[in-house]
């Protein structure tokens, strides 16, 4: 994806953003705030973290929906650059420029942000992300059911903004259309859905101080007595109960209250109804240009019904469940809610000794006990987020839920190597080990199972493999593979793409790095996933657990 806009430094981020063109082709309209409607599924927020090509740093980039976003340079050589866009007003922050800030009203056509984040196959945009897309089935990506697609070469229209690349694979997040791999040299490294945000995230506000902010500087709200009085009416208009730190937190103070829908600021709405959310926050920080809340308080429904990732159990606060989401917020489940407390810069101590000030809104002290959640979100609580305090939620693929391999490998019927075929039908109803891969790794993998297995036989061995780097649809031919592996201990198919790459998608493991070692179960079901340079006693104890 990329975000695109004259006079304003902006950042190319090829893993998350994809660029559907300027102006009225897909991109943001003035006014509207939103994108041509073929392009936009409903508005969620999210929030990504990620690594460029050049690996040159890191990178933080806020979406909410196709609407407006806010992109972040975390570390490099250009570290606290970022630039925002509301959907109407667009403001970048470079610290090397002079003058750092550049706010931009009123563009031209040319000039808009054309930026998507969400797609709906069948649409022009997607087709210009994904030329001739053939759908791949599904995997697990960062907790999401992921839809994977093989797409053609992008060839850009002389005047498009799109950049060519060679033909890839990409995953869009099933429920929402986000591009949660784009098969580009980009790497996403975290993605949270419904994260905790400052109410001032996507403000274009140049902060105080103009090119010299500083820690405690930084736009603010209403203030403590109009924030209380906000609060304390809100109250009067919701049966759920509103949460909030008191009139300050650590020497600061409490600066506004903003409710939102489905990720949106609900401008000049008084009233909580459901399905919405509310945001508190305290004071304000600035760094490197940035400038956002100190601490934020959070309500809202619990999310455990949705794929949870980087969740770890903390000690009760109140009396209630408390745990910590991808390491920089505290979360509390009361009834029906969860209570997020976030800082910044994140710091989840500090959450922790905010949480344990939480008050009903009217209350002068902090809270002794909260009312717990159901026994059925308790459920949902422990295996998301472990049972006890230091323990953590499962892994991206431990829990069978989020699997992409809980139904077991799928049926396959492939070219063997030396002749013949390989059916998944004649193995499966017994335990098998597959290594899968590339035929450099895959043949190395064979041999030495076939050691360990009595010749590949106890248990059975195969091997599939396939054109890892060259074009899917047209793989190197087979008398190039065979040559490659050389004499081999076991049945091993090959161009088995399908299969490999199953299994690839349920260890996580990039195929293009490494091959996989799945040890299968009679139900096809994985019980262990290995790279193909696992040592010998890992595949030993892997080979044990499997019987």
């Amino acid at each position: 994806m990329t975000v695109r806009a004259k006079q304003a430094k902006m950042f190319v981020v090829a893993v998350v953003l994809a660029v559907a063109g300027t102006g009225g082709c897909g991109g943001q309209r003035p006014g509207g705030g939103s994108a041509s409607p073929s392009a936009t599924v409903p508005p969620d927020l999210v929030k990504m973290r990620g690594t460029p090509a050049d690996h040159a740093g890191s990178y933080e980039l806020i979406v909410d929906g196709n609407r407006r976003f806010r992109q972040a340079l975390l570390t490099g050589p250009d570290a606290g650059a970022y630039v925002v866009w509301d959907g109407k007003v667009l403001l970048s922050y470079d610290p090397q420029s002079d003058p750092k800030y550049q706010r931009q009203e009123n563009l031209s056509k040319d000039e808009l942000p054309a930026a998507t984040f969400f797609y709906r196959p069948g649409t022009k945009e997607f087709a210009e992300l994904c030329p001739a897309a053939r759908r791949l089935g599904t995997a697990t990506v960062f907790g999401r059911t992921a839809v994977r697609y093989h797409c053609d070469t992008v060839v850009p229209a002389v005047d498009s903004p799109a950049e060519p690349m060679d033909a890839r694979e990409i995953a869009l997040d099933e429920q929402t259309g986000l591009v949660l791999a784009n098969g580009g040299p980009d790497k996403l490294t975290e993605v949270t859905f419904a994260p905790v945000i400052a109410p001032d995230t996507f403000s274009t506000k140049v902060p105080p101080g103009g090119d010299n902010p500083a820690p405690g500087s930084g736009p603010s709200g209403p203030g403590p007595v109009k924030t209380e009085a906000r609060l304390r009416h809100i109250a009067t208009t919701t049966s759920t109960p509103i949460y909030y730190l008191g009139a300050a937190f650590d020497g600061l103070p409490l600066e506004d209250a903003i409710i939102f829908t489905g990720g949106t600021e609900a401008q000049g709405d008084t009233s909580l109804d459901p399905g919405q959310s509310l945001s508190v926050s305290y004071g304000s920080y600035c760094g490197e240009g940035s400038c956002s809340s100190g601490i934020a308080v959070g309500a809202e429904e619990i999310p455990l019904d949705q794929n949870v990732v980087g969740c770890s159990r903390l000690a009760p606060i109140h009396g209630v469940p408390t745990v910590s989401l991808a390491g920089d917020s505290v979360v509390l489940f009361t009834g029906q809610l969860a209570i997020r407390v976030g800082t910044t810069p994140g710091d989840v101590e500090l959450a922790v000794q905010a949480a344990k000030e939480l008050r009903r809104v009217g209350e002068s002290a902090a809270a002794e006990t909260l009312p717990p959640p159901p026994t059925s979100k308790l459920k949902l609580i422990d295996a998301a987020c472990g049972r006890r305090p230091g323990e953590h939620g499962p892994g991206l693929y431990d829990d069978p839920a989020l699997n992409p391999a809980s139904d077991g490998m799928p049926a396959f019927t492939v070219p063997r190597l030396g002749g013949g075929q390989l059916r998944w039908a004649d193995y499966n109803g017994k335990p098998v080990v597959v290594a899968a891969g590339d035929v450099t790794d895959v043949a190395p993998a064979v041999r030495r199972l076939a050691k360990l297995t009595s010749g590949g036989k106890s248990p059975t061995v195969i091997g599939l493999t396939w054109d890892t780097v060259g074009d899917k649809e047209h793989p190197a031919p087979t008398t190039e593979i065979r040559r490659k592996a050389g004499q081999l201990p076991v049945p091993v198919g090959y161009p088995a793409t399908e299969p490999a790459v199953w299994l690839s998608d349920a260890a996580g493991i990039d195929p293009s790095q490494s091959g996989v070692i799945g040890f299968l179960d009679s139900k096809g079901i994985p019980s262990t996933l290995l790279p193909t340079d696992a040592s010998d006693a890992e595949i030993r104890t892997a080979l044990q657990q499997l019987h």
